[in-house]
């Protein structure tokens, strides 16, 4: 499970960047976005995340913080990794949220799915940026 969502992140990244790379006609702009996508995938998510839980504790997380956890493919990743190697219990209540959704078969084909969307999309975007530029 580590090689595959690694891989996958690999796959997500690299259309990503290309995606920046089509779009941008500057490297130093091109790189910048690429750095400020990095950090709110890597730290500013994260945060936000955390900060959402903890002012809405009060309330069920349930219904929101699964669809959340697709909008991150680093989170997505690091989400099955956890589980396939049993450390959910480390994540605490949003584990075990991520167990019951994400531990079945079907939750971790929904995840598969959701990680080869954010390969395709990007890929996608950047296919049609690359047909409509004047090479």
């Amino acid at each position: 499970m580590l090689s595959l969502s690694g891989s996958a992140l690999v796959l997500v990244f690299a259309a990503l960047g290309a995606l920046i790379a089509l779009r941008q006609r500057e490297k130093a702009r091109g790189v910048g976005m690429a750095l400020v996508l990095w950090l709110g995938f890597v730290l500013v998510y994260d945060a936000v995340l955390m900060w959402l839980m903890f002012t809405t504790s009060d309330y069920p997380v349930e219904p929101f913080v699964v669809p959340l956890a697709a909008l991150n493919p680093i989170d997505l990743a690091r989400i099955l990794v956890m589980l396939e190697i049993d450390l959910a219990a480390m994540m605490g209540y949003s584990g075990a949220v991520y167990k019951s959704f994400f531990g079945s078969a079907a939750g971790m084909a929904m995840a598969g799915a959701i990680l080869l969307l954010w390969v395709l999309l990007p890929t996608w975007g950047a296919f049609r940026v690359f047909r409509k530029k004047d090479l």
